[in-house]
């Protein structure tokens, strides 16, 4: 079953598709942070680096030296929705005694 909360599998979409919900979800990160929206601020950020990591995968570098730029821009886009992910849910990564 499918939630508000689900992110989608953006690595299935088109690169326009992709290029549109950026930018949307860009939009939506503002409008939910200037209405104090917490929790849906950090749900559109993190749904915004999942977006931003499949769109830089279909990117054609055009040297090496882009190809590692693009990747560790991915990387970052990845790692950040995975903080984002994690303080959605809740999951601060301390470990109980």
């Amino acid at each position: 079953m499918s939630t508000t909360h689900d992110i989608p599998d953006y690595s299935a979409w088109a690169r326009d598709d992709l290029i549109t919900e950026t930018t949307r979800l860009a939009l939506e990160v503002g409008e939910a942070e200037n209405r104090g929206w917490d929790k849906r601020a950090v749900l559109c950020r993190e749904k915004y680096h999942q977006a931003m990591a499949a769109l830089i995968a279909l990117s054609t570098p055009f040297d090496r030296f882009a190809a590692r730029r693009a990747e560790a821009t991915r990387e970052g886009h990845l790692i950040e929705a995975a903080r984002l992910r994690r303080e959605r849910l809740g999951v601060n990564g301390e470990v109980p005694a």
